[in-house]
């Protein structure tokens, strides 16, 4: 009788430990009501985008979207490109080392010598800048890379330069009462081509040093002004924009 006893209690104690197991088994198993599977924690790339899943939260980062050409909604400009000059992405596709860089102009201009090079260079890079003279109360316009060499003492004008090309703008009074055509006779040099008019005369030739020289001279009142340009030949296809500027000056 002891001995049965002692089983039964035996048996028992088993049974009870077993429930106890399987009941922490269900409560750390599941979720809720007992019957909601388990999430799976795996991770899939779907139409370019990655999502996520852990337990119940579920996060979907945008991935690039290699195949689509069309810039992003972020340009270039709130990238800060600009701002420090850049502008170009050095990723881009058919652009190789040293995109970024200026061809190099002398290559370009190959059998041109360096100094009319870096005049068109520096012409290329140029703004307008305007010169006006108190005294004579007339004005002139020409490009910035022109750098101011020598103004007269008297105040009637100032002479500008870029490379070897020299810009000279200055007017003095007509004391002798002269007409254009005289006043073009009066020339130190002898132009080979002249245009007189009542109001001006235009005069073009060579210097003795072996530059052409180009000028306006323009009659206001008693006032003679002359806007006049010299250069070596080497120069002359480059400077036929300034040519053109003298040529329609109207002070």
């Amino acid at each position: 009788m002891k001995h049965l006893l002692n089983a039964a209690l035996a048996i028992g104690l088993t049974l009870t430990l077993t429930s106890c197991f399987q009941v922490i088994k269900w409560v750390f198993g599941h979720h809720g009501d007992g019957n909601e599977p388990q999430k799976d924690t795996t991770t899939a790339i779907v139409s370019g985008s990655m999502t996520a899943t852990a337990g119940d939260s579920t996060a979907t980062m945008r991935q690039p979207d290699f195949d689509n050409d069309e810039p992003s909604a972020k340009g270039m400009d709130d990238q800060g490109l600009d701002d420090v000059g850049q502008g170009i992405d050095e990723e881009q596709p058919g652009r190789g080392d040293g995109a970024m860089d200026e061809p190099d102009p002398y290559k370009r201009y190959a059998g041109t010598p360096h100094d009319v090079v870096d005049f068109r260079q520096q012409m290329a890079h140029a703004h307008g800048k305007r010169y006006h003279n108190e005294r004579f109360g007339y004005s002139y316009s020409y490009p910035s890379c022109f750098r101011t060499v020598s103004r007269s003492q008297n105040g009637d004008g100032q002479v500008v330069q870029c490379e070897e090309v020299v810009l000279s703008m200055y007017a003095s009074h007509n004391a002798m009462n002269w007409t254009t055509a005289e006043a073009c006779r009066q020339q130190a040099f002898h132009p080979t081509y002249k245009v007189v008019k009542p109001n001006y005369y235009i005069a073009s030739g060579t210097m003795q040093s072996g530059e052409i020289y180009y000028e306006k001279c323009v009659l206001r009142g008693d006032t003679f002004i002359t806007i006049q340009i010299a250069y070596p030949k080497r120069y002359q296809n480059d400077v036929e924009g300034l040519i053109a500027e003298i040529a329609a000056y109207r002070p």
